[in-house]
């Protein structure tokens, strides 16, 4: 991977003080190279879409919820009760505005790593799967077994 795009990426979080963030996505990272060279996927767009997924965290919930606003963006009932669940669509924001990614398959990964979408790609699946898998909740997610 890019070296100056990873200590971009790293110094956003660490400057937002967000150190337990930066672990999870880099946990994301390590898991989603594994699945690309398994899976025969590019790794630097899995990396990226991982080290990204979360990088809207430099922002409050009510801040995200604002920006999502700003931008326009049909929020669904769910968005609007817990503004958290706007972070993957505001990290594909972030993502394309800041770290100038334009690569579809990154930002979709980046815009759907929660929920998921219909009609997903290996992308989207991977970093959605790794995502789960580098819990960042404490202890053992009770889903882990059957995931892994």
């Amino acid at each position: 991977m890019n070296i100056e795009l990873y200590d971009k990426i790293k110094n956003l979080y660490l400057k937002y003080h967000k150190e337990k963030t930066w672990n999870h996505v880099e946990s994301v990272a390590k898991e989603a190279k594994k699945f690309a060279i398994q899976y025969h996927l590019d790794i630097e767009k899995c990396m990226i879409a991982a080290l990204l997924h979360d990088i809207s965290a430099i922002l409050s919930p009510d801040d995200m919820y604002k920006y999502a606003k700003e931008l326009g963006y049909q929020i669904d009932p769910s968005e609007e009760k817990y503004h958290f669940l706007l972070h993957q669509r505001i990290s594909k924001e972030i993502a394309y505005d800041y770290f100038h990614i334009k690569d579809e398959d990154i930002l979709s990964a980046i815009e759907c790593h929660t929920t998921l979408k219909k009609e997903m790609n290996d992308y989207d699946k991977i970093i959605f799967l790794t995502d789960k898998l580098a819990w960042d909740q404490g202890g053992i997610p009770p889903y882990y077994q059957q995931l892994k």
